[in-house]
């Protein structure tokens, strides 16, 4: 069973408790969890490493976290150097 959380506009430490909340309660559900992060147009670096600490996680459990980014998290990814499919 598989389910994709959407995030908001802005993706940020602001944030984060809440969407960490709902991305852990998802995974230890389910063995699928799709983050749609294709509305994102602001985030930081903090937010990618949630992201990054959910994928090992996730894989460390057996567990599916796919992930779809947005122009601007790409381009983040890009200048930190971070790639979420090798994590």
């Amino acid at each position: 069973m598989s389910k994709s959380i959407k995030l908001k506009d802005e993706f940020t430490i602001d944030g984060l408790v809440e969407d960490a909340y709902n991305l852990k309660a998802a995974l230890s559900r389910l063995d699928e969890v799709v983050i749609d992060a294709t509305n994102v147009k602001k985030t930081d670096i903090a937010a990618l490493q949630m992201l990054i600490a959910a994928k090992k996680e996730s894989r460390e459990k057996g567990k599916s976290l796919i992930l779809r980014v947005s122009n601007e998290m790409s381009h983040l990814q890009k200048l930190t150097g971070i790639k979420f499919d090798a994590c």
